[in-house]
């Protein structure tokens, strides 16, 4: 069976499947192995600097972390003390490190 690229993640950025094909297809003089992973670090960038931010308040309280969504914060995760729920229907768990902690 032939994979193809979109098998493996789609949901690449279109730039990247473009450098990842030409990377594959190239003559060994083309693309230095350098220029490509310098490309795609160029690509991450630009997709953490667009993402979304959504702003959550913790606190601990006795042993548990808890979380809310600030009032007039726009989102729709769920947020259920330790407990987040994804718009796809994943769920984050956020829990304490075991051990004592740290002073800051």
């Amino acid at each position: 069976m032939l994979l193809t690229r979109f098998d493996l993640n789609p949901d690449l950025p279109e730039e990247f499947e473009e450098m990842l094909d030409t990377f594959i297809t190239r003559d060994e003089d083309e693309v230095e192995m350098s220029a490509f992973f310098q490309a795609w670090a160029q690509i991450e960038a630009g997709r953490w600097a667009s993402a979304e931010e959504i702003h959550l308040w913790g606190a601990i309280q006795g042993d548990r972390l808890v979380f809310a969504v600030p009032e007039g914060q726009p989102t729709s995760l769920q947020v259920r003390g330790n407990r987040i729920v994804l718009e796809d229907g994943r769920r984050i768990v956020l829990e304490l490190m075991p051990g004592e902690l740290v002073p800051a």
